[in-house]
């Protein structure tokens, strides 16, 4: 039976790339193994805001969900999003998302610069002149810093959004 099993492991370390521990090896990476490397990118809460009168049944980044979002609000947030570190010129990010008939639409989004040692969320505003906008860093709509701004940020036409208090 000990014979069985242990062709059994065998067979399954293989299976996933992996080769069992054999008496005597270390379970840990030695001192001769490269430090390892700092991450290349840095993980961030996927957030949504819908700035039009209609239903965005679900929506993704990269393939990443986002949830549906209700029109005039924001979407909860979804764990987590990679962005790559350091920013660099010319990233984009896929967006697509089901409208409120159920219709699948993508569209290549260019992301602004950000920090990538500040970041706390990505968020995607679906616009009411159909441009969608995405920023990442560590405000949120309607505060100060937050780079969508004016009749543009609000989530209903006319009605400002929260306002920070300095």
């Amino acid at each position: 039976m000990r014979g069985l099993i242990a062709v059994l492991a065998a067979t399954a370390f293989a299976a996933i790339g992996c080769s069992p521990k054999t008496a005597g090896e270390p379970s840990v990476a030695t001192s001769a193994t490269a430090p390892a490397k700092p991450s290349q990118t840095v993980s961030a809460e996927l957030l949504g805001y819908n700035h039009t009168d209609k239903t965005i049944a679900a929506f993704y980044v990269n393939g990443h969900g986002g949830g549906n979002i209700r029109p005039g609000s924001g979407s909860g947030f979804s764990c987590c999003f990679d962005l790559p570190r350091p920013w660099h010129e010319g990233y984009t990010v896929t967006v697509t998302w089901e409208d409120h008939e159920f219709k699948t639409q993508k569209r290549e989004i260019l992301i602004p610069k950000y920090d990538a040692t500040n970041i706390g969320s990505f968020n995607v505003h679906f616009l009411r002149s159909g441009e969608i906008k995405a920023f990442a860093g560590m405000t949120i709509l309607g505060h100060p810093d937050y780079p969508l701004k004016g009749k543009e940020a609000e989530l209903k036409p006319g009605i400002p959004n929260y306002e920070w208090k300095k």
